[in-house]
């Protein structure tokens, strides 16, 4: 097993883990070895994020930067639910870490649950939140076109 790939695996969860949590996971140069055994060991058990660990962490790593907020939570989002199963794949080395990771992970996803059940809270009332959006920009629609007219009426000499 490549030494270069067996880090880049364990980049790779560290990069979402501090993506989701906002947490890093410390991983200190005596843990490496005891790492790359570990995963040499593991081999039939890898988690499907492992696989392509290379080429997903130069992935994420590049776009990250330039992503718009949108696409990072959809990414945050696909990742919470994946990083469990890579949390219980490296515990047994980073017994510690892991555990922080976890709290983080359960504290992410209760303030998730209790912002979707803010918003779910009244139906009726979401749904004249809506409609009052819809016709403030029908309204807002309406008089630039007209203003747009204008303004170009009296730029043609027409009146």
């Amino acid at each position: 097993m490549d030494p270069e790939w067996a880090d880049s695996a364990l980049a790779l969860i560290k990069f979402k883990a501090w993506a989701v949590t906002g947490l890093e996971l410390i991983v200190t140069p005596e843990k490496l070895p005891i790492w790359r055994n570990y995963l040499a060991n593991s081999y039939p058990m890898f988690p499907d994020s492992i696989a392509n660990s290379s080429w997903e962490l130069n992935n994420a790593m590049a776009k990250w930067p330039q992503m718009a907020w949108v696409e990072r939570e959809l990414y945050q989002n696909m990742w919470a639910i994946s990083l469990p199963q890579d949390l219980a794949f490296i515990e047994p080395v980073f017994p510690a870490g892991v555990q922080d990771l976890r709290a983080a992970l359960q504290s992410r996803a209760q303030q998730n649950a209790a912002a979707s059940a803010k918003q779910n809270r009244d139906p009726g009332a979401e749904l004249q939140r809506q409609g009052d959006i819809a016709e403030s920009l029908r309204v807002h629609n309406n008089r630039m076109t007209t203003l747009t007219t204008d303004l170009m009426r009296a730029m043609s000499g027409r009146r």
